[in-house]
């Protein structure tokens, strides 16, 4: 069943990315039947128009199977099914990403990025042997400098 899950997806996939290359004129032959086809239901065309609106990002999104397209009656209210959060990464791999950070800002950038909780930076700073203070803009300061301003500085000097 999921093979053929994944070969419907790759179908639905492969007639959106050649919907959306149709010409305006070619849709509306498409839609008014005038065209090569000559059967295209209402809802057809009504889904036609709400799919090429699309971006190629979000079909592929259908394709892999990370979105779904649901036909939602008028009147209904649709729900956002809240997503699973990710975990947050580990001591190590924030390190490691702070080491491999080509440059201050892009490190702070990560940083603030990944909005761990005051708490949870104090702990991944804990595990880092990195002093933790009260405040979290300190602790991504003091990360900052230790795996990035130090090591450039280091590269830096190097003879």
């Amino acid at each position: 069943m999921a093979g053929a899950v994944t070969d419907v997806a790759a179908i639905l996939s492969a007639v959106l990315s050649q919907i959306k290359k149709l010409t305006e004129e070619q849709a509306q032959s498409l839609v008014t039947g005038t065209g090569e086809f000559r059967f295209v239901p209402k809802t057809l065309a009504s889904h036609y128009t709400k799919l090429t609106k699309l971006s190629d990002e979000q079909l592929q999104q259908l394709a892999d199977g990370e979105a779904t397209y649901a036909l939602v009656p008028k009147g209904y209210k649709v729900t956002k099914v809240p997503s699973a959060k990710a975990a947050p990464p580990t001591a190590s791999e924030i390190r490691s990403a702070l080491s491999a950070a080509s440059d201050e800002e892009s490190a702070r950038a990560y940083l603030t990025g990944l909005k761990l909780k005051p708490a949870e930076l104090k702990a991944v700073a804990s595990e880092l042997e990195v002093p933790a203070t009260s405040s979290a803009k300190t602790i991504i300061e003091t990360m900052v400098k230790i795996f990035v301003t130090g090591r450039l500085t280091t590269s830096a000097v190097r003879f």
